[in-house]
């Protein structure tokens, strides 16, 4: 609630009090006074209170309507962005986790080559790498393969570059990092996760903003008025084979509103013709398995 709003607010209520009371007041303990007067008192400080607000805060009765409206409970398609557009209703398609490409990997002999330089812009030197495959879901799924010396050994750089196209790697990574870009280090530990990719992503023709606006548009009404307490992140996989055809769709966990899921599905499915298939480095096209993140962020 903005300040102009409250103080109105609070000039309202004296006028309504100071109101109550002087008709209190004639009805009780001075009956000889007279009726109109004291009307026409309470009417005044009511005109006095508006006349405050709207010439020296520039808001009217209509503005100050508004802006009551919007302390009333919002469903999860305006809570953060309006009732015109759900934008609140998460969407996003990507692989499951942050993604490097096949020939990087094919190419890299030290850590910073797979890794974004966020990551190790402030690293003064590094401890112990530990690297594992991991499920969809983040679980660790083989034994650690590790690097005591802080460079990644050939036992890890092999096993990288021999798995396929969607497999998810962790690293684990113990380092020292100068602290807040000062001469100082400090101990430090990071995991980052990737999802191995082709040179280029499976996408929709029409590009992936505008397919999501789309889905936006066309669920919309599944998902107006959705409470956010009850909303949980989703996601489902989408495949796309060679010829460019969405022809595998796969809910992995729920919004917590199955018939929400459903209709989601339903629209995906109109869209199987609508896709460009991934590529490798030569060219040739490949089946990839894209996530489609939905309802809440972070699933």
């Amino acid at each position: 609630m903005s300040l102009t709003t409250k103080i109105y607010i609070n000039l309202h209520s004296i006028y309504q009090l100071t109101f109550k009371q002087l008709l209190d007041l004639n009805s009780s303990k001075s009956k000889n006074m007279n009726n109109s007067l004291i009307k026409s008192v309470a009417l005044g400080l009511g005109i006095a209170s508006l006349f405050a607000i709207q010439h020296l805060f520039g808001l009217n009765p209509e503005q100050l309507a508004t802006e009551g409206e919007s302390e009333r409970p919002r469903s999860v398609q305006e809570e953060l962005f309006g009732p015109d557009l759900d934008e609140s209703f998460f969407y996003s398609i990507g692989p499951r986790f942050g993604g490097i490409k096949k020939s990087a990997i094919m190419q890299a002999n030290k850590l910073e080559d797979l890794l974004d330089p966020d990551f190790t812009a402030n690293i003064k030197s590094y401890e112990r790498i530990e690297l594992r495959s991991v499920d969809q879901d983040g679980k660790f799924s083989t034994e650690a393969l590790v690097s005591e010396d802080g460079i990644l050994n050939e036992q890890q750089l092999n096993y990288l570059r021999e798995l396929p196209y969607g497999s998810n790697i962790n690293f684990k990574v113990d380092c020292y990092e100068y602290y807040q870009n000062t001469s100082k280090a400090t101990f430090n530990t990071f995991t980052p996760y990737l999802t191995i990719i082709p040179e280029q992503q499976a996408s929709p023709k029409e590009g992936i903003e505008a397919f999501i606006k789309q889905i936006r548009i066309a669920n919309y009404p599944n998902v107006a008025g959705l409470s956010r307490d009850d909303l949980r992140p989703a996601k489902l996989f989408l495949t796309i084979n060679e010829e460019g055809l969405l022809n595998e769709i796969t809910l992995d966990k729920g919004t917590g509103y199955p018939q929400v899921d459903l209709k989601l599905i339903d629209l995906l499915k109109k869209s199987e013709n609508e896709w460009y298939p991934a590529r490798n480095a030569e060219g040739k096209a490949l089946s990839q398995t894209l996530v489609f993140f939905f309802g809440l962020p972070g699933c």
